[in-house]
């Protein structure tokens, strides 16, 4: 697996709660689902055009969206101190990551020791607002597979927002309860305790 993608030198999270932050400064990290950010019951969160991407050339509009097939995983950060302190609707709590790329790479080797299928390592990209934009040149398909995992409407702007994507294997099992649904929105890490890389994440 590798890191693609490109990772600034520090990035932000933003957390509503103590705990939350200081569980990922300790290694314990979630990444959720496009599906999770699209049907969420919070307002500050829910975005229904997450995991599909829309650009206008010539009057056409040209949409991708994902299948079933696969669960791609997301993990966003603020690429700036400054917005992070201005999204107050995410928390109050601060981490600076100093070396997010060392963190991505810490997170595929421990993804190589998983039972389930990964395809890829970890992809990381700015997030681009320009869901329904219109452009000169004809979009082609490449283009707009990965704009589905790095595009947001425009109305979104203020979170300047960096995220990494992890994409699964999304196999078909029979869940029993909605509990076990939930968990399928979710996908966590648990880094080593004397990962060199928790060194990098500062609670401010």
């Amino acid at each position: 697996m590798n890191v693609s993608g490109n990772c600034p030198n520090v990035l932000y999270r933003v957390f509503k709660e103590y705990k939350y932050a200081k569980e990922f400064t300790q290694g314990i990290i979630r990444f959720s689902t496009f599906e999770y950010y699209s049907s969420t019951d919070d307002p500050i969160r829910q975005d229904n055009t997450e995991g599909e991407s829309c650009i206008k050339h010539n009057g056409l509009n040209y949409y991708h969206c994902f299948s079933d097939y696969n669960k791609f995983y997301i993990l966003s950060f603020c690429k700036t101190l400054e917005t992070a302190q201005e999204n107050k609707k995410f928390g109050n709590f601060i981490v600076k990551i100093t070396n997010p790329k060392k963190l991505a790479k810490s997170i595929t080797n421990y993804l190589e020791k998983q039972s389930f299928k990964c395809f890829g390592g970890i992809e990381g990209n700015q997030v681009s607002y320009n869901y329904e934009n219109a452009i000169l040149q004809k979009p082609n398909s490449q283009e707009l597979s990965k704009l589905s995992c790095f595009q947001k409407p425009n109305s979104y702007k203020d979170e300047n927002e960096f995220r990494f994507i992890i994409t699964t294997e999304n196999k078909y099992i029979t869940l029993e309860t909605k509990k076990d649904a939930k968990k399928m929105k979710h996908l966590y890490i648990t880094l080593d305790k004397n990962d060199e890389v928790l060194n990098n994440m500062i609670l401010i």
